[in-house]
């Protein structure tokens, strides 16, 4: 599910950057955002049903940052490779369960109750059986 697209990251960081980075081209950035939308549904899957039904606007943020430096590649400055640390770093957070997305993003937690309908066989041992030994 792409969560990003060249609009929306043209109004976050400019459109010049995105010229710059892209040539123009845009299966340049579509190759970017693609990769960036695997890496977030591969964190999302652990804790959510996929795909959500409306991509908060943390998601989207995290899709910014992650797109960001994956067209940036080896040439990051230190502003979007901190970006992009952080956003992994919150999106493991997110994966062991220490942050959750807001109820609206429509992904349903798969770690909800668990209804067990348990098994006992009738007891064996007690006071009664016992009582003899």
């Amino acid at each position: 599910m792409a969560y990003l697209t060249s609009a929306q990251f043209a109004t976050a960081y400019g459109e010049s950057e995105l010229s710059e980075l892209t040539g123009d081209e845009a299966s340049v950035f579509d190759a970017a955002e693609t990769g960036a939308a695997s890496l977030i549904d591969g964190y999302l899957a652990a804790r959510y049903a996929l795909p959500l039904a409306t991509a908060p606007a943390l998601v989207l943020g995290w899709a910014g940052d992650i797109t960001r430096y994956r067209l940036w590649e080896d040439r990051a400055p230190e502003e979007v490779r901190s970006r992009y640390e952080d956003a992994l770093a919150q999106l493991k957070e997110l994966a062991l369960g220490r942050i959750a997305l807001p109820p609206d993003a429509g992904g349903v937690q798969p770690g909800g109750q668990i209804a067990f309908g348990g098994y006992s066989a009738e007891r064996v041992f007690t006071a009664d059986t016992l009582g003899d030994f």
